[in-house]
């Protein structure tokens, strides 16, 4: 399933192929990455709320407690919810309805096409904040609650904790998220109080301990933020946990660390070359965390418009990335040696 949009904001043009399981944006700031992945984010929530419609090639995450006025009682197909979707833009990202007056979005699937019907669609509109950052308002609002549920998924969140957040996530019975350190006794740290990484990391444990359920779409602005390298590199390996257990994963990106990370779990993934097996050994790469290049799609957004970086088992590059650590290392070098040697 492919879903392209043309005039989204900075966007003349985008199309990503969402049967992948890990799907990478990349690009400098105010390319474009946060409409397509919003543009993602609605699609889904959209199929989820009003058609309950799931195949082999569409995966959903999304609450159960916002719904919207339209004036259409059913669809028929996928060009009638594309024409929805269009309706939603507002809602999903904030803004009056006139800014997407020229935006076309069309979806393609070589499966099937969906013939679910949708009864009435109702509720208040959200006016303050973007439909995602809505939805995880919600969540935050409901945590005591949600805390209750329990998630098959539940050893996600205990390998985020034991390999990168060193501690417990929690939630009080005042409802509010704490954090409680390894090797402490009855510490349990408030979110701010707590360091910038566990802030940034603990919805997605919650996420995994309460929510989690099979064939999610989990989507992740720059989960780079607030991380060491190596804990970036730390998060490339969970994220590729996550795809091996049945999720799909969409993230933008910065981070040169979390590229180098995951092109080593598709090189590391190569029964051809013998050595692999001695290399990913020697490393202590777990087979659970290596890549297939043909399940990752990989965009690089510029000049209004994102194109497609090819994926092999190789890996793959991104090159305005790539151009600015060359001209860095160009000019340490030269700046070095002309002062100092």
């Amino acid at each position: 399933m492919k879903i392209s949009v043309k005039n989204l904001g900075v966007l003349e043009h985008s199309e990503i192929d969402l049967s992948k399981k890990l799907n990478i944006l990349c690009g400098a700031n105010n390319t474009g990455k946060t409409y397509m992945a919003y543009l993602v984010y609605g699609w889904n929530y959209l199929c989820e709320r009003h058609f309950n419609l799931f195949d082999n090639d569409l995966a959903i995450n999304a609450t159960q407690n916002k719904v919207f006025t339209l004036d259409l009682p059913h669809f028929a197909n996928f060009k009638d919810m594309c024409n929805v979707l269009k309706k939603l833009l507002g809602e999903i990202f904030n803004q009056e309805d006139a800014f997407f007056q020229k935006t076309i979005i069309e979806v393609s699937n070589d499966f099937q096409e969906a013939t679910k019907n949708c009864d009435k669609l109702l509720e208040e509109r959200a006016t303050r904040y973007p439909l995602p950052i809505c939805e995880s308002l919600k969540i935050a609002e409901d945590l005591s609650r949600l805390s209750q549920e329990k998630s098959k998924y539940e050893y996600l969140a205990e390998e985020i904790e034991k390999k990168i957040l060193k501690g417990k996530i929690k939630v009080n019975k005042y409802g509010e998220i704490q954090y409680a350190p390894s090797g402490t006794r009855n510490v349990n740290l408030p979110m701010h109080v707590s360091a910038s990484m566990v802030k940034s990391l603990s919805s997605i444990v919650f996420y995994f301990r309460h929510l989690a359920q099979e064939g999610d779409l989990i989507i992740i602005d720059e989960p780079e933020l607030n991380l060491h390298p190596d804990m970036q590199r730390a998060v490339a390996r969970l994220l590729a946990r996550f795809i091996n257990e049945g999720f799909k994963v969409l993230i933008s990106t910065h981070s040169d660390y979390i590229i180098k990370e995951l092109n080593l779990l598709i090189m590391l993934n190569n029964p051809d070359k013998s050595e692999a097996k001695d290399l990913q050994k020697k490393y202590g790469y777990q087979d659970n965390e290596l890549l297939k290049p043909e399940e990752i799609g990989v965009y690089l957004f510029k000049d209004k418009h994102s194109e497609i970086v090819q994926v092999s088992q190789e890996g793959f590059e991104i090159e305005t990335i790539d151009k600015e650590i060359n001209e860095l290392n160009h000019a340490f070098k030269n700046i070095y040696f002309s002062l100092y040697n």
